[in-house]
């Protein structure tokens, strides 16, 4: 319908709070398998609206047919200690880490290398609003402040 390209630089800012989706402190499997799941099915409607409006046999326009995995599905397996979880990360396309954050970027790059326990610890911390998170990022805005005079 339109061109899509991916961005490195951020057009806008996501408020995190207590009632949407990504403001947990502690991800357990069961957690990481709903955002898991709540992305396919974004995925499945999104492919679906994309199949009414083109030909199916388009030479031009060919939908998948399977969901690439994304870095929650790795995340998933590795909370589930699933052994195929290297596979599942080599199959993830690298466009989605190139479009993360530096620091998502490097957490992902890391996570590859750390044991289950580590990588589950590492990853609350990383996309989790931990109390530790959450006075870090107070300091470093009042750091900010103090340097710019405001």
């Amino acid at each position: 319908m339109t061109p899509i390209v991916a961005l490195r630089t951020p057009l806008s800012e996501y408020r995190i709070h207590g009632h949407n989706t990504a403001a947990i402190s502690a991800f357990t499997e069961d957690k990481i398998q709903k955002l898991d799941l709540w992305n396919r099915e974004i995925w499945r409607v999104w492919r679906r609206y994309l199949g009414m409006c083109f030909q199916p046999d388009s030479v031009d326009f060919q939908l998948p047919l399977e969901m690439a995995p994304t870095p929650m599905s790795y995340a998933y397996a590795r909370f589930r200690s699933d052994p195929r979880s290297k596979a599942i990360y080599r199959a993830v396309p690298t466009a989605i880490f190139e479009t993360l954050p530096r620091l998502y970027r490097w957490f992902w790059r890391a996570a590859r290398l750390m044991p289950d326990w580590l990588f589950r610890r590492s990853f609350n911390f990383a996309y989790g609003q931990t109390r530790t998170k959450i006075m870090l990022g107070k300091i470093l805005v009042a750091l900010r402040r103090a340097r710019c005079g405001y």
